[in-house]
């Protein structure tokens, strides 16, 4: 277990560590960076949703279709 949890801390601080060298050296301009990063995230979060949509509506279909199936 505490190797485990010495895995992700330092998987964080690495990350944390890249993606800031990353910010640092990027040759954009703080507004278009964060202008890109903004546009990203909006897209992911779009992303996310659809699929979150599209397995709630499945779900809902194969709860109908077990509660036909038991009667």
């Amino acid at each position: 277990m505490k190797k485990v949890s010495r895995f992700i801390i330092g998987a964080m601080i690495g990350g944390l560590i890249g993606s800031t060298i990353v910010i640092l050296i990027t040759p954009e301009s703080g507004i278009e960076t964060r202008t890109a990063l903004s546009s990203r995230l909006e897209n992911l979060v779009k992303e996310i949703r659809t699929a979150a949509e599209e397995k709630k509506e499945e779900l809902k279909k194969e709860l109908e279709d077990y509660k036909k199936s038991s009667i």
